[in-house]
């Protein structure tokens, strides 16, 4: 299932993951071609992950945040 961020390919084209739908199996795609932005939904089988999303500085305090709890306990 690809994450939110993703660059996915779909069977419309390329696309970026604007939310994941994990128990639909759907992802929610921005579609930006030369003359339209779209938004459109896939079942996560018809997509193929092409770049996963960057880190964000975040999403790495979360992680050490878990980690310093783990330790603590």
């Amino acid at each position: 299932m690809p994450e939110v961020g993703s660059i996915i390919k779909t069977p419309d084209g390329v696309g970026k993951v604007l939310d994941s739908q994990v128990l639909a199996e759907e992802v929610k795609v921005l579609m930006d071609n030369k003359d339209t932005v779209d938004i459109r939904k896939f079942k996560a089988h018809e997509v193929q992950i092409l770049k996963k999303p960057k880190k964000t500085q975040d999403s790495n305090v979360h992680e050490v945040e878990k980690e310093l709890k783990k330790l603590e306990d």
